[in-house]
């Protein structure tokens, strides 16, 4: 493994370019020669957020309607003699999925944009490690000659 003077779970930067990782390995690399562009800025952190998005929005209706269907029988209809614990759990298990899957749909953050001629990469820049790192990251990217020309941040990520 090589020193990377930037890295996350996803990727490494070092003087030789961006290195893409999998459990700490390279399996791809990107020379700062080969990348057209790099862009910090605001965005998805996850990838297919429509996709998880809408898995989000399923369960939680699914959810909503069982827990309907289970109080309108309770309480209007009085079919109910005793509660099963599958009446209760199936109702909630969905809607708690639906709603922490929504939730990590709809979060936005801090990610790197890469574009080269085999096409564009997004990766999140986690906040959890500091952000004197991302700082770092930033001042790494500007300071150098191979990747100031090519190099956009978005000052809004701040807030």
């Amino acid at each position: 493994m090589s020193h990377y003077t930037f890295q996350t779970d996803l990727f490494g930067v070092n003087e030789d370019g961006f290195h893409l990782l999998r459990s700490g390995y390279n399996y791809k690399s990107y020379t700062f020669e080969s990348i057209n562009k790099i862009t910090i800025k605001k965005g998805r952190l996850v990838r297919n957020w429509m996709l998880l998005l809408s898995f989000g929005i399923f369960f939680s209706a699914v959810g909503l309607y069982s827990a309907g269907k289970v109080f309108y029988e309770y309480y209007f209809a009085n079919n109910f003699h005793r509660f099963y614990i599958e009446q209760i759990i199936f109702p909630v298990l969905p809607t708690v999925v639906g709603i922490f899957s929504i939730y990590q749909s709809l979060r936005i953050g801090p990610v790197i944009e890469i574009s080269s001629e085999q096409g564009s990469k997004s990766f999140p820049l986690k906040l959890s490690e500091s952000d004197s790192k991302i700082s770092d990251l930033i001042l790494y990217l500007q300071n150098n000659n191979l990747t100031n020309p090519k190099f956009q941040f978005d000052s809004t990520i701040n807030s």
